[in-house]
């Protein structure tokens, strides 16, 4: 079947864009699952000092997902709390491209 002048280039232009489109979803597919990773594991596997492990345990945070939905300002006002763990869990996060919510 012969199509008409141009058509082909189209054809083939469309063609590109799905081909991206499809390259670009199957990229934020994989982020999406390795994000997802991070956030299911454990606290324990961040292999934070006692003192901040067992601050973790008294606050109910028990993954990193569960941490990561909480921010400074709320760390620091728990007991037994302070700025050392606080600066402690957020590198431990940021080892993992994470973060703690905004303020």
């Amino acid at each position: 079947m012969r199509r008409p002048p141009g058509v082909q280039e189209v054809l083939d232009r469309a063609a590109e864009i799905f081909h991206r489109k499809l390259l670009e979803l199957f990229e934020l597919t994989v982020e999406t699952t390795l994000t997802i990773g991070r956030l299911s594991r454990s606290v324990d596997s961040l292999e934070l000092s006692v003192r901040c492990g067992r601050a973790m345990e008294r606050l109910g945070i028990r993954t990193v997902g569960d941490l990561v939905m909480k921010t400074g300002s709320w760390l620091l006002a728990e007991r037994g709390f302070g700025w050392a763990a606080l600066t402690e869990v957020k590198q431990k996060l940021a080892d993992l491209g994470l973060e703690l919510k905004e303020d």
